[in-house]
């Protein structure tokens, strides 16, 4: 496992069709103390993938609202996401708005990590058809460049609308973090599964 610092390679990541012109050189990544100290002044944009689901699990999601025919966290990810809002909580992250894909396994993330959550269209999942990955791409481009009211904004959502807004790769319970400033979003870092607790752990 990586280190709860841990960023992806290139973790200047301009997001495509944001505006944002930063050059990766020039942005200086941000890890451990130094991120939770950003995260407590608020501003960030946390997408958080949902955290852990069986591998074998069936995922036949219609309607949405039937989580009976979709692939739901595994125990181990229920659990993980309780771990993860308590490390949150712990380090003094405060958390404006949550949002999170209508798919029963990203609300079931939101509202165990942080006990609320407002369901999101463009946090859902989109299918191969073209129109719609462009419309998803934009939609989710939007919210990772506003700049949050209040604390920090958490989304949560899949790696598939992810991949279409930027070149991140979380696994599961992975989250990454974005810094917006109305027109664009630059990636600054990454924390892996179990990273919150880590960072918790080391900064008591």
């Amino acid at each position: 496992m990586r280190s709860a610092g841990a960023l992806l390679a290139g973790a200047a990541v301009v997001l495509a069709a944001c505006g944002v012109l930063s050059e990766p050189e020039t942005v200086r990544p941000l890890t451990g103390s130094e991120l939770v100290r950003a995260l407590r002044d608020g501003g960030h944009v946390l997408y958080l993938r949902h955290t852990r689901t069986p591998a074998d699990a069936v995922d036949a999601p219609d309607p949405l609202g039937d989580c009976s025919r979709q692939r739901l966290l595994s125990a181990a990810g229920r659990a993980d996401a309780t771990a993860l809002g308590q490390a949150v909580r712990e380090l003094g992250v405060p958390v404006g708005q949550v949002r999170a894909s209508p798919y029963c396994r990203t609300r079931d993330t939101a509202r165990l990590a942080f006990g609320v959550v407002r369901t999101d269209d463009a946090l859902v999942s989109p299918a191969p058809d073209g129109e719609q990955r462009v419309r998803t791409a934009s939609a989710l481009q939007a919210l990772l460049r506003t700049v949050p009211d209040d604390g920090n904004t958490v989304l949560v959502g899949h790696l598939t609308n992810l991949r279409l807004a930027s070149r991140a790769s979380p696994e599961e319970g992975g989250t990454v973090v974005f810094r917006p400033d109305g027109e664009g979003a630059t990636l600054v870092a990454e924390v892996p599964p179990q990273g919150w607790e880590d960072l918790a752990r080391r900064l008591r």
